[in-house]
């Protein structure tokens, strides 16, 4: 299923400082401190930017390997941080980013109040364990197959 692309005009919209966002954050959790995290990040409504799911693959445009870059590129960047599982799907991403030490799964806190207002969970958690990285892992594996029944598709 082909998803309606608008690359290359896409337009960046800088934050108004005076703008507030509703943090997703747990409240006095160190997000420096060693743990594993998964990320999703979601495109400015959702517009599919990033390729298209063809055959319940993921097919990057050049937007999308350009995320898939700067993804990987993060462990040259940053020396305590490793790349672990991630998806590129057409208008968002999905990536466990591990922050190392000895022992990079087992963070004590979960984010995982449901949002309300758009049915989901937030975009960050706190892995917590062995057991729920696994889950997470295979979630981001079978996102692609599971496009056509994906709340961010639009064409759903």
């Amino acid at each position: 299923m082909k998803c309606p692309t608008i690359f290359p005009n896409v337009m960046v919209y800088a934050m108004d400082a005076r703008q507030k966002r509703r943090s997703i954050r747990f409240p006095g959790y160190d997000y420096s401190r060693t743990g594993a995290y998964f990320v999703s990040i979601c495109t400015k409504d959702r517009k599919c930017l990033f390729g298209n799911i063809i055959n319940q693959e993921m097919v990057l445009n050049d937007a999308g390997r350009m995320v898939e870059k700067w993804y990987v590129e993060l462990e040259n960047k940053f020396q305590d941080i490793r790349c672990d599982e991630y998806i590129i799907m057409p208008n968002h991403t999905h990536a466990i980013i591990i922050n190392i030490g000895k022992d990079p799964v087992g963070a004590d806190l979960c984010v995982c109040q449901n949002d309300h207002r758009h049915g989901r969970t937030p975009g960050e958690h706190i892995v917590r364990n062995e057991k729920k990285m696994g889950l997470i892992r295979e979630y981001i594996r079978n996102n692609p197959a599971q496009w056509n029944t994906d709340k961010d598709n639009p064409l759903t």
